[in-house]
């Protein structure tokens, strides 16, 4: 695979990104109270739908890198872009509770129960991407390079 064109990434993306830039204040002001408390719960669902997409997209990256159908630059490039639709959307998720506390301090009832799991798993993404970005010296990151060039080459035994 020479690109990084698969379905579950290009829907992960799209759904991400939709997620985000859909969030509009203007457009959930000029609803009525009650309509307003709607189009939260349905953008809160579209939010769940694009975290199921991303991790869908996740599992399908790990299973071509695992049955080695994928090369190191594109991987890279997959990589990269899972990482920003993760920052993507918790920063969306963000905007999101912000809203949420003003519906719910005027007294709506808003279903946010999948979306808090959704929201909690994606900050723990994050953290982690945030602690292995500052964790990882040099000296450690040739190392690890080393060790996956030698488990890729037969050198090592491989675990599961």
């Amino acid at each position: 695979m020479s690109d990084v064109n698969f379905y579950a990434l290009r829907t992960a993306k799209q759904y991400v990104e939709n997620f985000a830039k859909d969030f509009d204040e203007q457009l959930i002001s000029d609803h009525q109270d009650a309509i307003e408390c709607f189009d939260c719960e349905d953008f809160i669902r579209t939010g769940v739908d694009a975290y199921r997409w991303l991790i869908l997209a996740d599992q399908r990256f790990r299973r071509l890198i695992l049955e080695r159908k994928i090369d190191e630059p594109v991987q890279e490039k997959i990589s990269e872009l899972l990482e920003r639709l993760i920052r993507s959307w918790h920063a969306t998720s963000l905007v999101v509770d912000q809203r949420l506390a003003t519906l719910l301090a005027k007294g709506f009832e808003v279903d946010v129960g999948e979306f808090r799991d959704c929201e909690h798993q994606i900050k723990a993404m994050v953290e982690f991407l945030d602690a292995e970005s500052s964790a990882v010296t040099e000296p450690l990151q040739q190392l690890c390079d080393r060790a996956d060039e030698e488990h890729r080459s037969g050198q090592t035994a491989e675990f599961i």
